[in-house]
């Protein structure tokens, strides 16, 4: 993962890097104990591992169909109790995407599945959410269109490929290619977009970065705005989910790692998923259930086993 400070000069190092936003606590083995839904049980119910493209949205069902007003207002995590922020989740794409976060990553192990999946991308040798999928309506789609051109290659189906602009399902060769009209079409059509894409090829022409150039990967030099989603966000954000999208983005980008962000083991800087302003944030329409959370962040440490924990509140 990038170190914190680091900027990601390729699309696909920028997806690692945004993932590590939700995968930091995934990589201690913690994925699955902030939720309210078992994944793990949801897919042994079904006696089959979650490899087709439709078992994103059947375990999304049954999110949904449990009351999440009954989840228990704390959660056991890695051997402490913590506010069960994400398990009382309302916003449906928000919800959504937490689930992508760790079906994508537990439960679909093979490349061919992951890259058929709707909402999964894989990653050089793993499978982890399609974080584009979940930006789509949040930024700008000129931009977009430009950056899901990078990803054609991965997609194997025509769903998964024309599901954004900037592919094209080519049927005869059974493959999915780059939309370059879309492409040059929306660069043409974004002065903003078209002023990054011409210094992003200033850079990538020079031999030595300097100017509004920086160093990126493999010696080449690169121009951070055009890569970097959070100069594409839609102001002010059209949604719950889209604010939240946002936030995540800043703190990944901050160099103070100041509240609402903390700073990750790795180095990098994440959003506080258990503190006061992520619960204002994802439950800003609830006035009742946010006052039961931010009471919980104080009380829940104070619950010394999984057992007290579970009982709180309930």
């Amino acid at each position: 993962m990038a170190a914190k400070g680091t900027r990601c000069a390729l699309m696909s190092s920028l997806a690692v890097c945004f993932l590590a936003l939700l995968f930091a606590q995934a990589a201690e083995g913690e994925a699955n104990t902030g939720f309210w839904l078992d994944t793990n049980q949801a897919v042994d119910q079904q006696q089959r591992p979650c490899e087709y493209g439709d078992c994103m949205e059947e375990l999304f069902v049954r999110k949904l169909q449990q009351d999440s007003d009954s989840a228990p207002a704390c959660t056991w995590v890695a051997g402490e109790c913590r506010v069960n922020t994400f398990g009382k989740v309302h916003d449906v794409d928000t919800a959504n995407y937490i689930l992508a976060s760790v079906v994508c990553s537990n439960h679909v192990v093979d490349q061919a599945d992951c890259q058929s999946n709707l909402h999964c991308l894989w990653y050089g040798s793993d499978c982890r959410q399609d974080y584009l999928f979940y930006l789509q309506d949040c930024v700008q789609q000129e931009w977009l269109t430009l950056y899901r051109a990078l990803l054609c290659n991965q997609f194997t189906n025509q769903e998964k490929c024309e599901v954004i602009a900037g592919c094209n399902w080519n049927k005869g060769a059974g493959k999915c290619t780059e939309d370059f009209n879309e492409v040059a079409k929306d660069i043409g059509a974004n002065s903003d977009l078209r002023d990054a894409f011409e210094k992003f090829s200033e850079c990538q022409s020079k031999t030595e970065c300097d100017d509004f150039c920086t160093p990126g990967e493999g010696g080449t030099c690169d121009y951070v705005p055009l890569s970097d989603p959070i100069n594409w966000f839609i102001d002010p954000p059209p949604s719950q989910h889209c604010q939240v999208q946002l936030q995540l983005h800043r703190c990944f980008d901050s160099k103070s790692c100041d509240t609402p962000c903390e700073p990750h083991a790795d180095g990098t800087c994440g959003m506080d998923f258990y503190g006061k302003d992520v619960i204002r944030l994802l439950h800003e329409d609830n006035a009742v259930l946010k006052k039961e959370l931010l009471r919980a962040v104080n009380k829940c440490p104070k619950q010394k086993s999984e057992f007290e924990c579970d009982a709180y509140g309930n």
